[in-house]
């Protein structure tokens, strides 16, 4: 069992981590597209850029969020011009959605800003301390999925930009 102590201060430093990196991702990106959209529009655009595509059922448990709001969150995108929609020509019941060239040009410029704010951090550490941040978060990550009874709950479902060696995979088979 650990020492009540160092578990408070590894609870305030998680609290601390958590804090950094939710405002380098999620800190306001100051690119004028990006003032129109929603945080329930952003995942939307990242889930179907990490699909490809995305059909309206699978955007729905992709966000874990209901078939009707998933239903009115693309019918917005669609009128702002970020998303097409097409019937599948597999099953006619369901609508394909997809980026526009629009939206995979902001979501580029977010992410180029994200990797910016990242590197600024990790240039004031030396290599050998950036990879041991990889190598420990990797084995918390790793204890964290062993200790959970739904594996599944973790991942990030990152569709075409899947990392084969990704440590869900790794802790799982």
């Amino acid at each position: 069992m650990a020492d009540l102590a160092v578990l408070n201060d590894i609870k305030h430093t998680i609290d601390l981590f958590i804090s950094i990196i939710k405002r380098i991702m999620d800190e306001e990106i100051r690119i004028p597209e990006c003032a129109k959209l929603t945080q329930a529009q952003m995942n939307a655009l990242y889930y179907i850029h990490n699909h490809n595509s995305s059909t309206i059922s699978s955007l729905s448990d992709g966000l874990s969020i209901s078939q009707p709001a998933a239903t009115m969150l693309i019918d917005r995108m669609y009128k702002s011009g970020l998303v097409t929609r097409e019937i599948n020509s597999d099953n006619r019941r369901q609508t394909v959605v997809k980026l526009t060239d629009d939206s995979k040009r902001i979501l580029g410029l977010i992410d180029e800003e994200r990797t910016k704010r990242l590197e600024v951090i990790l240039n004031q550490m030396d290599l050998d301390d950036t990879a041991e941040l990889v190598r420990l978060l990797n084995k918390f990550v790793n204890a964290a999925i062993l200790t959970s009874s739904s594996n599944g709950e973790f991942c990030m479902k990152c569709g075409n930009l899947h990392n084969p060696d990704c440590i869900i995979n790794q802790t799982t088979l």
